[in-house]
């Protein structure tokens, strides 16, 4: 079998796979063969490592190879749920209209990621610049002030102290935050791995109005366009719930849809499994005891999915309409609180004086 590592290529994004995917698609529908349609849609894959990667998948397909194993191959470029989809379309003979399931999955869950990350630009705009000034202050202003009020010999202000300490250890001993910034986080994910990195930044966002949910929504949301993607594809329900704890973002996440699919390897329907788990939002868990009951499962999940995406892009747009004061609030008392220190012992003087 030809080499299929990707090591060292830089992973292309959605609009690359669903672009690929759909060309792929079109490629089959119009009477290609699996090779050359593969070999089509990489030479119009703007993406240059996409398309060196997809000559080699057309060069293995070729020499026989089946299509999902010369995909499994991939190191990462394609989402392990593509891989299942596209060997069940293999066998059903149902392969385009996999891969375009495939694109509509990745597509949507693309949308909903750029959603949520447009609700978190402007708080970290607002605190990187908070904290700037803030560094400003502690190692270019409080210095110079510091020296002023300690010719004055007055007894100075307990927020004066504090902020003259804070200042003098931020100087003096920089080099402790640099390699606390940067040596903390690496600490936790050599040590714990990236759920650990996961679990921190998870508390961190409780702290955050509207955060919190807005994790939870979107984590589940995306779990659940990929569990009805595979459903849609004819995937295994036991395949289907092993990719969805895979590909799950969130490690609470992760954990139910692993403890679901424990359920299901013992004999569990999955609406029960799923419900058991904990952590899985109750809308998925009664949308697939619907389908269960009705036997139109694929259709009731697929809707479920779509909701969902719809609250976490609604919550992603209250949380950005939350944030805004509550960022100009801690920013506002951070920077206050220094320019407080500095001032207090001024007006003391000014008083002393008169």
């Amino acid at each position: 079998m030809p080499t299929l590592s990707a090591k060292t290529l830089t992973r292309p994004g959605p609009d690359d796979l669903v672009m690929f995917f759909r060309n792929f698609a079109y490629g089959l529908q119009a009477g290609m063969p699996v090779a050359s349609a593969i070999s089509a849609a990489s030479r119009m894959a703007a993406h240059p490592k996409l398309r060196e990667f997809a000559e080699r998948c057309s060069a293995s397909v070729m020499a026989g190879i089946p299509l999902h194993v010369a995909f499994a191959h991939s190191d990462g470029i394609f989402p392990p749920e593509a891989i299942q989809m596209i060997r069940v379309g293999e066998m059903s003979a149902t392969l385009p209209e996999s891969l375009m399931q495939i694109a509509e999955a990745i597509d949507r869950r693309a949308e909903l990621a750029r959603r949520v990350r447009g609700a978190a630009v402007y708080p970290c705009i607002v605190l990187t610049a908070g904290v700037a000034v803030a560094l400003v202050f502690m190692t270019a202003v409080i210095p110079q002030v510091a020296g002023f009020l300690q010719e004055t010999r007055q007894p100075l202000p307990l927020p004066t102290r504090v902020m003259l300490g804070i200042s003098s250890f931020v100087v003096d001993r920089w080099y402790l935050l640099l390699a606390a910034t940067v040596g903390v986080p690496a600490a936790l994910s050599a040590l714990g791995g990236p759920d650990a990195v996961a679990s921190v930044r998870r508390a961190i966002l409780r702290i955050v109005p509207g955060a919190g949910r807005l994790a939870f929504l979107s984590s589940n949301a995306m779990s659940a366009r990929t569990f009805a993607a595979m459903l849609a594809a004819g995937v295994p329900i036991s395949t289907a719930v092993a990719v969805c704890a895979e590909t799950a973002t969130d490690p609470h996440l992760r954990s139910a849809w692993e403890r679901a699919g424990e359920a299901v390897s013992h004999g569990r329907p999955i609406s029960s499994a799923l419900g058991s788990a904990g952590g899985i939002h109750p809308l998925l868990v009664q949308a697939v005891a619907a389908g269960e009951r009705t036997g139109n499962q694929v259709a009731v999940v697929s809707q479920v999915a779509q909701v969902l995406e719809r609250e976490a892009a609604y919550a992603a747009g209250k949380f950005a309409a939350a944030i805004e004061p509550f960022m100009t609030i801690v920013t506002g008392a951070m920077l206050g609180t220094i320019v407080l220190s500095i001032y207090l012992p001024l007006l003391r003087l000014i008083n002393a004086i008169r």
